[in-house]
């Protein structure tokens, strides 16, 4: 597999539709006003200027990661917000704080290597049980507390205990489910760097009924996004990366007219149901 592409879990139909597409951006347009964590994320806290996130950036570094927390951290304890907002600031914050001790990546998940000259570590590989990758004829790398936006040098370096300047790619795949209020819900296997439109978008676009205004992101039995962030996110072209997505997240689109008993509550609860086996790898395993 080439780096730069990726494949879908289930069957996606015509992903690039220009009906789907309008759909969408005539909705998200509607509250591109809309004020959040992220937006405001780039004001400053306390006279202190705080980095914007580059717009053009696939992912996020630890760097930008550490300021955006710290930058939480004094936004959950400020008075200039209200509560509901330094509720939600504070949860973003310990979100951060974890991906940044444990990293990105997790039991299952997949990279793709392109490693020049060595087309036995030129492949679609699994990380496995401890957080490592394990490497033909290299053995394994480990992963853990390791980000998506260090994995090229830290495979680079490890590489090159074995190789004489290698020169490597490499591209971090994210297994998420996309239900409710899209043409083709399921799960998908997409890169890192996708915004978040596109993934939607990898689902067929919205349903005809889609309350794209209520999107929300869950994780577990947790809600991570909603609301005036996520659409801020959205409009703003966040990345999954940006958001902090793993695998095992869901993306869930209510719909106009669903009822309790219909389609929409039921692939809803195989989400839910499939989505906890996601750490065994037996589940996840390709080759």
């Amino acid at each position: 597999m080439a780096v730069g592409s990726f494949r879908l879990e289930t069957s996606g139909g015509n992903a690039n539709s220009a009906h789907q597409g309008m759909v969408l951006m005539r909705v998200i347009g509607m509250v591109a006003a809309a004020i959040g964590v992220l937006g405001a994320a780039a004001q400053p806290v306390n006279g202190q200027a705080v980095r914007e996130w580059d717009p053009v950036r696939a992912y996020m570094t630890r760097e930008a990661l550490e300021d955006l927390r710290e930058h939480l951290e004094k936004s959950a304890s400020s008075s200039a917000y209200s509560a509901t907002l330094r509720a939600r600031t504070k949860e973003q914050a310990e979100l951060i704080s974890r991906r940044l001790q444990v990293g990105d990546f997790q039991l299952g998940d997949r990279i793709v290597l392109a490693v020049e000259d060595q087309p036995a570590l030129s492949d679609t590989f699994t990380v496995d049980q401890g957080g490592v990758l394990t490497l033909p004829t290299v053995g394994d790398v480990p992963l853990t507390g390791v980000l998506r936006s260090e994995l090229k040098q830290h495979v680079s370096q490890f590489l090159g205990r074995f190789l004489r300047e290698p020169v490597v790619q490499a591209q971090a795949l994210i297994r998420i489910a996309i239900f409710g209020g899209v043409t083709q819900p399921g799960f998908y296997t997409v890169p890192g760097e996708a915004l978040l439109t596109d993934a939607v978008m990898m689902a067929g676009g919205p349903a005809s009924n889609a309350k794209i205004s209520e999107m929300r992101i869950e994780r577990e039995e947790a809600r991570i996004w909603e609301g005036k962030p996520l659409q801020a996110a959205m409009v703003g072209g966040r990345t999954l990366d940006e958001l902090n997505l793993r695998a095992g997240d869901r993306i869930f689109i209510p719909q106009r007219g669903a009822g309790l008993g219909g389609p929409d509550a039921i692939l809803r609860a195989l989400g839910l149901a499939l989505a906890l086996p996601l750490a065994i790898a037996g589940l996840v395993q390709i080759f």
